[in-house]
């Protein structure tokens, strides 16, 4: 099928030789063949989540208010479509992603003024358990700016001694797809509450 190709390296002075990838053609690029899918589903649905809380934090600081609602003026994918933050999204993607965040209890509703009728506005918060103030109030060690990729190299690193059977492409893949769980399940060990 001209959708699949094979890569392979012929010929290498420090590396191994007939090493191969199999590869397939979608959505405008060659992908592994082995990955399905629903891996890169599952990612695009992430960036727009995060894309999405980046832009409810960018918003919330200057002050605005924002509705679940569809119809409001304010209605939340509809006010952060074109921002920096939501870049390359579209307002079905931020729907979805406000609905998943909603499902998860990383946002949640609350009522942000009375209007004319006297009822409360429907509006949300973000409900991050990882805010750095609250980490480190529970006794995580704040990390510097600077130093975080360096860190994060680290800790790559000492995975890979410990599943050497991975490649480390995969281990890093695995630790972006699982990291929230992960803090969730470390903070738990700890006793302390997300």
């Amino acid at each position: 099928e001209d959708a699949e190709r094979v890569l392979s390296r012929m010929k290498a002075n420090y590396s191994g030789r007939g090493d191969s990838l199999a590869l397939r053609w979608a959505d405008g690029v060659f992908r592994p063949a082995d990955i399905g899918g629903d891996v890169f589903a599952g990612m695009a649905q992430r960036n727009a989540e995060t894309a999405f809380l980046d832009a409810l934090d960018a918003l919330t600081g200057q002050g605005v208010n924002l509705s679940v609602s569809p119809a409001a003026n304010n209605f939340a994918p509809k006010v952060m479509i074109g921002r920096r933050e939501t870049k390359g999204f579209k307002r079905r993607d931020l729907v979805a992603a406000m609905d998943r965040l909603f499902d998860a209890g990383t946002i949640v509703p609350e009522a942000y003024e009375r209007g004319r009728n006297t009822a409360n506005k429907k509006g949300f918060v973000y409900m991050s358990p990882f805010r750095i103030e609250k980490l480190v109030s529970s006794g995580w060690q704040r990390i510097k700016r600077n130093d975080t990729y360096q860190t994060y190299l680290a800790l790559l690193r000492r995975c890979h001694l410990e599943f050497r059977e991975h490649e480390l492409h995969d281990l890093e893949m695995a630790l972006f797809a699982n990291a929230e769980a992960e803090c969730r399940k470390a903070m738990n060990a700890a006793g302390l509450q997300p």
